[in-house]
């Protein structure tokens, strides 16, 4: 009998959840209680995935409107809040990167400006990754570096018999590897594939520490964007060029700590030096790779002038250290925000065509645009836009019922320990919360209560907000943690041991660099030992 049930746990358990919250709503005329009752539904399905991370992201729809607590207006309108339209254009840009191979040839351009031995192969790949992972999702940028690895390590330490070797003389090395999408097939020395777990993990563990660089970086920093907006309307204090003051630093302060533990780990620094002969066989394995490539096309070059102007136009629009071009919309009476600029620079993919009207020679008779629509439905990952319009609208509903309050009278007594103390925490708990849980549902779940918690204590909101949404990040000791985890674990030569071991010390120095770069930096930047007035006015505490 129960091995006929255990296959259909995931059901039982959601159906199970969604019943008995119904029935405990039907006796709780509270609105908070109410509004409370649907978080915890949520969250249960959230941390348990028995339902798509999509689906459940759709219940507040259903459930805050049949619960009594928002109208089904109200809670429609969270899902396209700016920050969710920011988003979209973001992802559309992304897409459009990949699409012109642009990732591809940044990639192979900075690792041929990098010094190769083994210890700055290291890094060599590792900064890559950042600077990939600052523009796109994680896991674009880690699947973009692993075939390049691949065809690397297999270069410097394959193994090939007489055979393969015979069979391979017609075949152009150009041709091979990273150039069509998959890696030669030739068994690897011990000391290569040493090499390649190496870089493997210190490669999933940049894309997720680079995506925190930039505010499109990563779905938390979204996700944080867009609660902390929606919860303080008249603050605009997380524009992209305040999030890059602060997040950029750290996150390179973080890759050079994560590269000097993973180095002293797994290659020690005793180890001997590697030969010139070996480095610029390196140099000019990837060299050839790029010059595979061919000459930078006009596609490409596009692309990039729009990815660039997007860019600045984020970081100029309210730089907040110098008048930004935002302000003459603003006499005007018209906030343009970063959803506008977003979306505007990602629709002239759809626009600008993808050859000159100049060139007599035409790929095709249409001469479509950069981009076709139909690569977007494909490719959008609309289950993450979901839960980012979730976050909003049941931060919204804990807001307008009443919970925010109840929560923050219950965790006042909180004021009694020192501020650091209750940022170390919560950074801390936040790191392990995301190691089990999509660092996108730990966000959505914890961002709101921590608002209501600083409230409650006269905390800067963004004290606690900011940094445990780059926590959120932080997942570096199991393959279920992150996307980038994932990945390089499926990949082969990585165990769960190696994992644990490499991410457990690189959780602590990532947590303990944030706490300090908050209490430095995030001061300077944000005031946050101050208790500001707008925060105050929000919260309906007396006292």
């Amino acid at each position: 009998m129960l091995k006929n049930i255990i296959p259909y746990w995931k059901a039982l358990f959601s159906l199970t959840i969604l019943i008995f919250s119904l029935i405990l709503c039907l006796f709780i005329a509270d609105e908070a209680s109410r509004c409370g009752i649907v978080i915890v539904t949520i969250s249960l399905l959230w941390m348990t995935e028995s339902l798509p991370i999509a689906v459940t992201s759709l219940l507040p729809v259903v459930l805050l409107p049949l619960y009594g607590v928002l109208s089904t207006h109200a809670v429609c309108i969270s899902y396209l809040k700016d920050t969710t339209m920011m988003y979209i254009g973001a992802l559309i840009s992304a897409l459009a990167v990949e699409h012109s191979n642009l990732h591809r040839r940044m990639a192979l351009r900075i690792l041929v400006s990098l010094n190769l031995n083994v210890r700055w192969l290291l890094l060599s790949f590792m900064l890559t990754t950042m600077l990939l992972s600052m523009w796109m999702s994680n896991t674009a940028a880690t699947t973009i570096m692993i075939p390049v690895l691949d065809a690397v390590v297999q270069e410097l330490y394959g193994e090939t018999n007489s055979e393969e070797t015979n069979a391979k003389d017609g075949e152009s090395q150009e041709n091979a590897g990273i150039l069509n999408g998959s890696s030669p097939k030739m068994r690897i020395s011990k000391a290569g594939s040493n090499l390649r777990r190496t870089i493997l993990l210190a490669t999933a563990y940049s894309s997720s520490l680079g995506g925190t660089g930039t505010i499109t970086g990563s779905s938390p920093n979204f996700i944080l964007k867009g609660i902390f907006e929606e919860k303080y309307p008249t603050q605009n204090l997380l524009s992209y060029g305040s999030w890059m003051l602060f997040c950029t630093p750290l996150m390179i302060i973080n890759v050079a700590f994560a590269w000097i533990w993973i180095q002293w780990l797994h290659i020690g620094f005793e180890a001997k030096k590697d030969s010139d002969s070996q480095s610029r066989q390196v140099r000019s394995f990837i060299k050839s790779q790029h010059q595979g490539l061919g000459p930078i096309r006009y596609e490409e070059i596009v692309t990039m002038c729009v990815w660039i102007g997007t860019t600045l136009l984020f970081f100029f629009r309210e730089p907040q250290f110098m008048p930004g071009w935002g302000q003459l919309f603003t006499s005007m009476g018209v906030i343009v925000g970063d959803s506008t600029v977003s979306v505007g620079m990602a629709l002239l993919f759809f626009v600008i065509p993808k050859e000159p009207f100049w060139r007599k020679e035409k790929r095709d008779k249409t001469n479509g645009a950069l981009m076709e629509w139909s690569m977007v439905e494909k490719r959008m990952p609309w289950d993450l836009i979901f839960l980012i319009g979730a976050g909003i609208a049941l931060s919204d509903a804990s807001r307008k019922s009443g919970l925010s309050s109840l929560i923050g009278q219950s965790l006042s007594s909180l004021e009694y320990l020192p501020p650091f103390a209750i940022l170390i925490i919560v950074t801390f708990s936040t790191s392990c919360f995301t190691e089990v849980i999509s660092n996108t549902a730990t966000a959505t779940i914890l961002l709101p209560v921590l608002a209501d918690l600083s409230e409650a204590i006269s905390l800067n909101p963004l004290y606690l907000m900011l940094p445990a949404s780059l926590s959120c990040s932080y997942a570096f000791m199991l393959p279920v943690a992150t996307p980038s985890n994932a990945i390089v674990y499926s990949s082969g030569d990585i165990q769960v041991s190696h994992m644990v071991k490499t991410g457990l010390v690189l959780n602590i120095i990532t947590i303990l660099a944030l706490s300090a770069a908050t209490e430095t930096l995030g001061v300077l930047i944000f005031d946050l030992h101050t208790f500001p007035a707008w925060a105050n006015t929000t919260s309906s505490l007396s006292s």
